[in-house]
Parts: C-alpha cells; sequence; structure tokens
C-alpha cells in the first residue's frame, strides 16, 4: 500500500487545477519527489514546461489537502486499495500509454499483470445474437487460467461479458467512468458486488469526482491500455466503443470485432473497423487464441537444443516466454529482474539468432 503522506501529496497535486495526469508526472520527475513538488518555490515550478504562473500559485498554496485528507478517510473507512504510477503492480500494459494514470483505486481482488488481458467492448443496446456469439467465446475461453476479461460495467455487451465470465469462474474488472463512492448505473450495484468476488472494480476517478459525461473516454483508455486486446461485439459508426477501438488501435494492441450483415446497423462499426484493416475479423475464440499465440507451446527438446547456443542472459531472457509467446519490454524486465539496458542488447543478440522478432509497441514474439 502506498505511503499515506505521499497519497496525500499526490491526491492534492491531482486535484489542483491546471494539473492532470501528464502535468503530474512532468512536475515529479523535474522536481525529483512528490513532496518535493510542495516544496519548490513558484519562481522554479512556473519554469517548468506545461505549467506556468497560473498552475504554480496553485500548486504553491497548497488548498487541496483538505480535499485529499477527505479522500483518504474514504479509501480508509471502505478499505479500498490505491496505487500508484511507480508502484511495481502497477498494470505494466497500462503504465506504457502516453497518458497513464498516476492513482488507481480498486475494490476487489485481482492482477492485471496476468499473461492474458482481453477487453471487451460494444452497444449498450445488443441483440441476442451478439450476446449469443460473445457468450460462447467467453466460454471457450475459459480453458485459460490466466485470463482475466476486462470490460466497462455499462448494460448489453459489457454487461454480457462480465456476467459470463462470472459464470465460467473467470477473473474480470469493470473498469469505472467515475469514483467507487457510487455504481453507474446503479441497477448493476448487484453485479459490481459479484464482480468483486472474482475480479473486481478498478478507477482512476475520487469519489468526490463530478459524474461527467467527458469521464467515459478517459475510462475508455484504461479499458484499452490495460489490455493485450480489445474485442469489440456489436457497435454503430459513434460511440464509446469506436473511441475504445482507435485508443487501443493508437496504443499498438490488438483490434478485433465480430462481424455482421450489411446493412446492419448496430454492427455498421465492427464492419468498418475491419473494411479499414483497424481490426481482425473474429468469429470465434479460436481466432483470438491463434492471433494471440495463446495457443502456442515450446517443445522442451527444442529448448534445450537452443541454449546452447545461447549464453546466460539470453537463456534467461528466452525462458521468460515459456507461458507467453509476445511479451511487452515493461513485462520481460519484470519476469528477468534485469535492466533496459542490459536486456535491450540481449534481445537483440536474440534477434541476430532468428528466435525473436521486434513488433510496434515495445513487443517481442517468439519466431
Amino acid at each position: 500500500m502506498i505511503d499515506e503522506q505521499k497519497l496525500k501529496a499526490l491526491i492534492a497535486l491531482l486535484s489542483t487545477p491546471g494539473v492532470g495526469n501528464i502535468t503530474a508526472k512532468s512536475l515529479i520527475s523535474y522536481c525529483g519527489s512528490i513532496n518535493a513538488v510542495f516544496k519548490a518555490p513558484k519562481s522554479k515550478l512556473k519554469n517548468i514546461p506545461g505549467i506556468g504562473n497560473v498552475t504554480a500559485d496553485e500548486i504553491v498554496k497548497r488548498k487541496y489537502f483538505d480535499v485529499a485528507e477527505k479522500e483518504i478517510a474514504f479509501i480508509q473507512k471502505h478499505k479500498i486499495k490505491v496505487l500508484d504510477y511507480w508502484s511495481e503492480d502497477f498494470p505494466y500494459r497500462l503504465k506504457n500509454i502516453p497518458d497513464a494514470p498516476t492513482l488507481l483505486y480498486s475494490k476487489g481482488n485481482f492482477n492485471l499483470n496476468k499473461t492474458k488481458v482481453l477487453a471487451v467492448v460494444g452497444t449498450r443496446k445488443c441483440t441476442d445474437y451478439g450476446k449469443s456469439v460473445l457468450e460462447k467465446i467467453i466460454n471457450d475461453l475459459s480453458q485459460f487460467d490466466d485470463l482475466v476479461i476486462v470490460s466497462g460495467l455499462a448494460y448489453g455487451i459489457d454487461k454480457t461479458a462480465h456476467v459470463e465470465s462470472l459464470n465460467r469462474g473467470i477473473e474480470n474488472v469493470a473498469v469505472l467512468g467515475h469514483g467507487l463512492q457510487t455504481i453507474y448505473p446503479a441497477q448493476h450495484s448487484g453485479l459490481a458486488q459479484k464482480i468483486c468476488s472474482k475480479g473486481g472494480l478498478l478507477t482512476e476517478f475520487t469519489s468526490q469526482s463530478i459524474m461527467d459525461p467527458s469521464n467515459f473516454p478517459k475510462r475508455n483508455r484504461i479499458i484499452a491500455g490495460v489490455s493485450d486486446a480489445l474485442l469489440v461485439v456489436e457497435t454503430g459508426l459513434k460511440g464509446g466503443s469506436m473511441v475504445s477501438a482507435e485508443l487501443a488501435y493508437s496504443y499498438n494492441r490488438e483490434v478485433m470485432a465480430i462481424p455482421a450483415r450489411v446493412g446492419d446497423r448496430v454492427s455498421e462499426g465492427c464492419n468498418r473497423l475491419i473494411k479499414i484493416n483497424k481490426a481482425i475479423l473474429v468469429e470465434s475464440a479460436a481466432d483470438i487464441i491463434y492471433n494471440l499465440s495463446w495457443d502456442v507451446q515450446i517443445p522442451k527438446q527444442k529448448q534445450q537444443k537452443l541454449f546452447v547456443d545461447l549464453n546466460e542472459i539470453e537463456t534467461k531472457i528466452y525462458e521468460a516466454f515459456s507461458t507467453k509467446t509476445s511479451l511487452h519490454i515493461e513485462e520481460i524486465i519484470k519476469l528477468t529482474q534485469l535492466n533496459l539496458g542490459t536486456l535491450s542488447a540481449n534481445l537483440l543478440g536474440l534477434e541476430i539468432k532468428g528466435l525473436i522478432k521486434s513488433v510496434p509497441g515495445n513487443i517481442y514474439k517468439l519466431i
């Protein structure tokens, strides 16, 4: 758990007008620590890129520590878990998006650093066809013990993803567009409690945040950012699901979509994503498994033969791919405990030997 004084300062900083996630991390980087930010004189703060005179004035006034104290009281009362961006438990996939949250609040028990994380989004007004296809896909994916399903607790496709995950014993996470003081929609309060028994709730918003439509695109970036791939099940040409798909595509995540009949408005967005090559056409769980290489196992005999030609560090890196054939560089660092310089040099060695290849987004795959 994050130190209370550090948490109070982080909440105060993020509550300050003019300070968002990118600005907060920039301030901490320039000043050296969160405490140093509030000790710095206005003359220093205003010269930090992106700050300026007005924001610097707000920071030195330290007006938002009272807000932070109220939030910490809420956190303690409701036993909420908090992760900051610098924690080793912070979801490594999310850490690598440009506007990653500085703080995450959660209830329940889940691990977004598991080897397989699939986001599911879609229309609130889904059809029986869309529900049945998604239910079949989730049922067929339940063979994987290390899978997490992520969605947004909305009506329609989101609800189906959560309910079917619970039915199949799959860990699942609902990402919220508001603080943990409430559940929206209210009709899903019971579902949210059930999710916490096999997964949990996640948000970057405090209990004092105003419920606002602008929160939901921010929520969608987290859904896209924590995942290996994002599956779109029925969506029109506009709306939150298309925003999520565009975000996932920009983060170099695999975007996947269920196709529909020509002229079927409830799925025009899915067909468009496939048509413009922003999404892989998915008809079944087998397509997801194949495209994410979840079905690839490395024969032990082959490994033993290869290790003769590898140095000790290369062997350690190669072994990290034993349970998953596609890894982000942050995941490799966590698995191998190597520093970035040593890791990069040896990854290059493995590429030269034809064992792995690099793909966009700092991801490495076995060949």
